[in-house]
């Protein structure tokens, strides 16, 4: 029986040895560009403050965190990931909903993520997140443009950040 056991650890080790025998692990799916904001940043709030935010690789680097402090006491997280041929995101936002945007594109520098639904919304007219434009600039540089869906008027929160670390 020891021998058989002994046998079965020999054939087993030699498959996974052979080339081909053993998979290799997935590389992960890419983000389209926007792995390479990993790291730290800062730019001017709209409200007058610094906004800080940061990135980091997620879930084997399938998804991509984003930490956002606002400079105002508040914090937000938004998580993108690919969707079929495309890229999506949930923002957590402070509002305590959850706004889901999609963007058809995942190359180039400009990513125009549209809104797809939210969750924990008390109704249509509730403040919420509708869309992103986020455009990388350079390995330094980015911008963010966030639309704002509040009493049925579109408002627009511009963030030109800047990389820290």
């Amino acid at each position: 029986m020891k021998r058989l056991f002994g046998i079965c650890l020999v054939l087993v080790g030699l498959v996974l040895a052979a080339p081909g025998g053993a998979a290799e692990p997935a590389a992960p799916p890419s983000l389209g560009g926007l792995e390479t904001l990993v790291g730290q940043w800062q730019a001017p709030s709209p409200e007058g403050g610094t906004a800080h935010v940061t990135y980091e690789l997620a879930s084997g680097g399938s998804a991509l965190l984003e930490r956002i402090d606002t400079g105002e006491g508040g914090s937000m997280v938004t998580v993108y990931h690919r969707d079929g041929e495309g890229l999506a995101l949930t923002h957590y936002c402070m509002l305590q909903n959850q706004p889901r945007m999609r963007a058809a594109s995942t190359g180039g520098k400009v990513f125009d993520f549209a809104f797809v639904d939210v969750t924990n919304l008390a109704t249509q007219d509730a403040p919420h997140m509708r869309s992103l434009k986020l455009t990388l600039v350079d390995k330094d540089h980015f911008h963010q443009d966030w639309t704002f869906h509040q009493a049925g008027q579109e408002v627009l929160h511009s963030f030109r950040y800047e990389r820290v670390k």
